[in-house]
C-alpha cells in the first residue's frame, strides 16, 4: 500500500470580496438617509431625492416636487463610482449593493439608498 499525501487546501490569504453585480445598480434609488460625522439627514428632509444609474453611464438626480432633474456622467472602477465631469462630486465606494439596498461611502459621508417597491 502506497503513502497518501495530505494537502492543506485552506488559503492563508484573505478571501477576495465577491465581484459587484452591476446589473443591480441600474435602477432608481430613493435616499433613506445620508450620515456625516456631524448629523444624519433623511431623504424626506432633503425633499425626497431619487438617483437613477443608467447602463449608458448617467446618474440622474431628480425630485418629484417641484419636478426637476439633473444628470451627470459616472464611471464604475473596481468597487467605486467616479464622476469625471463633475469635480464637486466625490468618488464613492460601493459598500453594499443588493436588490433593495445600496450603500455608498465617501471620505465625508455614508449614503443609504433603497429601491422603492414595484407598484
Amino acid at each position: 500500500m502506497g503513502a497518501v499525501a495530505c494537502k492543506n487546501t485552506q488559503s492563508t490569504t484573505p478571501a477576495k470580496p465577491a465581484a459587484l453585480n452591476l446589473e443591480l445598480l441600474y435602477a432608481r434609488w430613493n435616499v433613506a438617509y445620508i450620515a456625516t460625522p456631524d448629523r444624519t439627514t433623511t431623504g424626506q428632509e432633503m425633499g425626497e431625492p431619487h438617483y437613477e444609474f443608467t447602463r449608458d453611464g448617467k446618474r440622474i438626480k431628480s425630485f418629484d416636487s417641484p419636478p426637476h432633474s439633473e444628470a451627470t456622467r459616472y464611471e464604475v472602477r473596481n468597487d467605486s463610482i467616479f464622476y469625471p465631469d463633475n469635480a464637486k462630486l466625490p468618488a464613492v465606494k460601493i459598500v453594499k449593493l443588493s436588490n433593495d439596498s445600496l450603500v455608498l461611502q465617501s471620505d465625508k459621508s455614508d449614503w443609504h439608498l433603497y429601491r422603492p417597491a414595484s407598484k
